[in-house]
């Protein structure tokens, strides 16, 4: 948790102190984005490896490395996509910059899709269950979430309207969207989706030790997070794509609707495949 109050504390010392893009190491200058999104990782490697000594048997061919290098292969890839494709004004005029992920630019709901095509994928491979690999990485996705969007604090990519609450971010100028050089003070965009991401996961918490089904904790995710996510984007500065909606709101209905049939589909194979053991909490 302490990541969450480094930031928060950082909120409020940003006017007074300058900010560090950068951590200087022996290898050179290392994004903080990067350093965020890299605890994550460990965090993330830390939960699996505990947890294939909580159950040897079911998940006796996991791979911690190896699933790791799906998911992330596949959020990276995925994400970076549908970035591109929400800032294809930019990335036609500048090809260069879209291999340049030092700049930042992952979409979330890329991400998002790509790591669960990515852990159906070496789940397949190495012989385990999909719905059980799948429920127990739901208990800590939420966390190594919100503890990457604290990348968003130094990379100064979310942020959302102007605001004068006392919560506020201060964006230096050249960070500033056109049309608003003038106006020093935004809502952390980035801050809110880490709260809502610990909501969701205490509610995952409790309803897994309650006996929850796996397809109910998938279920909860999806919808409490496109909920979530689509009623914080109307906060933010972007141009509509359609409908009076942002890219990523489309984004988010689109893949809401096929989470849905997602579910359903998976729900009838596993419980043809493995019974009455999908319809189980682990």
């Amino acid at each position: 948790m302490s990541a969450f109050y480094f930031v928060y504390v950082s909120l409020a010392l940003q006017r007074l102190l300058p900010l560090p893009y950068f951590l200087i190491t022996p290898i050179g200058l290392i994004p903080y984005y990067v350093m965020a999104i890299a605890l994550g990782v460990i965090v993330a490697t830390w939960y699996l490896r505990k947890l294939k000594r909580q159950f040897p048997e079911e998940l006796s061919t996991l791979s911690v490395l190896d699933l790791f290098l799906w998911v992330t292969f596949g959020g990276i890839f995925l994400g970076r996509v549908l970035h591109v494709l929400e800032f294809s004004a930019f990335y036609f005029q500048n090809l260069g910059q879209i291999i340049n992920l030092g700049i930042g630019g992952i979409s979330i709901l890329g991400s998002m899709l790509g790591g669960l095509v990515g852990v159906y994928l070496y789940t397949k491979r190495a012989k385990l269950k999909f719905p059980l690999v799948l429920s127990h990485l739901l208990l800590i996705w939420p966390v190594v979430f919100a503890i990457g969007r604290s990348g968003n604090f130094f990379s100064r990519q979310l942020y959302g309207l102007p605001t004068e609450l006392p919560w506020s971010m201060y964006i230096e100028p050249q960070f500033r969207y056109t049309g608003y050089e003038t106006v020093p003070n935004y809502h952390p965009l980035f801050l809110y989706e880490q709260l809502l991401n610990l909501f969701l996961w205490l509610i995952l918490l409790r309803r897994y030790r309650g006996g929850a089904k796996a397809i109910d904790l998938f279920k909860i995710y999806v919808v409490g997070y496109s909920i979530g996510r689509f009623m914080l984007d109307f906060l933010r500065i972007e141009p509509r794509f359609m409908w009076g909606l942002t890219f990523s709101q489309v984004a988010i209905l689109g893949l809401f609707l096929a989470s849905i049939l997602a579910g359903w589909l998976w729900q009838l194979r596993w419980k043809h495949k493995y019974g009455e053991w999908w319809q189980s909490k682990s």
